[in-house]
C-alpha cells in the first residue's frame, strides 16, 4: 500500500490477481473484447511490456480476448466476502 501510495499515488492497491481468479470463477464480472496484443522484446525502456491494439491500427488478426470492463462494486463485495470465509 505504501508503495501504491508513493509510486501511483494511489490510496490502496492493485487487485489483478484476486480479479483474474474471480473471473475464473465468474466471467460474468467482466466484458471482454478480442483483440491483438503483443509484447515488447526490444531492448528499449518498454521491454516486457504488454501492448494492445486498440484502435486495430497494425491491423494484425486479434490473439486473444482482453477484459474491457469490470463489474467493481460486485467484484469487490465477492472478494471481501470471500476474505471473510
Amino acid at each position: 500500500m505504501k508503495a501504491s501510495k508513493k509510486y501511483e499515488n494511489l490510496d490502496g492497491c492493485y487487485l489483478h490477481d484476486p480479479l483474474a481468479v474471480a473471473v475464473a470463477i465468474d466471467r460474468s464480472l467482466v466484458k471482454t473484447r478480442m483483440m491483438h496484443v503483443m509484447v515488447e522484446t526490444n531492448e528499449t525502456v518498454a521491454l516486457g511490456k504488454t501492448i494492445a491494439d486498440l484502435r486495430a491500427i497494425t491491423r494484425c488478426a486479434p490473439n486473444i480476448e482482453v477484459c474491457v470492463d469490470v463489474e467493481s462494486q460486485r467484484f469487490i463485495d465477492l472478494f471481501v466476502e470471500t476474505l471473510k470465509r
